[in-house]
């Protein structure tokens, strides 16, 4: 089965320039970032990979998430961590409205089973 473990938590991402400390940030990415932590079945963890980097990176960052880094727990082969990144809490409900209710994910259904359940 595919778990995992969703928190939202107030962050801002921002970038100094180290040449000019007294200079306001060039950047300000992500005020929202979900903590998203899968763990998954032996051997399932690069296969989630691959299909999350084609099908899902681009489709989100399309409805305007931002897909602020992904990690492979060294410690675990079975548990892939990745942040999610949204400007605002309305923005946030919006895309995943249109991501979760979009053709990504309605394809995968039609197809008889979700991308997700692929890793139970």
């Amino acid at each position: 089965m595919l778990k995992f473990l969703m928190a939202t938590v107030p962050f801002a991402a921002q970038v100094f320039p180290m040449e000019k400390p007294d200079a306001p940030p060039t950047e300000t990415c992500c005020p929202i970032v979900e903590l998203r932590q899968y763990t998954l079945h032996p051997g399932k963890r690069d296969v989630l990979i691959d299909l999350f980097d084609r099908e899902f990176v681009e489709s989100q960052e399309a409805l305007g998430m931002k897909v602020i880094g992904q990690f492979r727990n060294l410690d675990n082969p079975n548990r892939f961590v990745w942040l999610r990144g949204f400007q605002d809490m309305p923005s946030r409900a919006q895309a995943l409205k249109d991501f979760y209710g979009g053709p990504v994910l309605e394809g995968a259904s039609r197809s008889g089973q979700r991308h997700h359940d692929r890793f139970q």
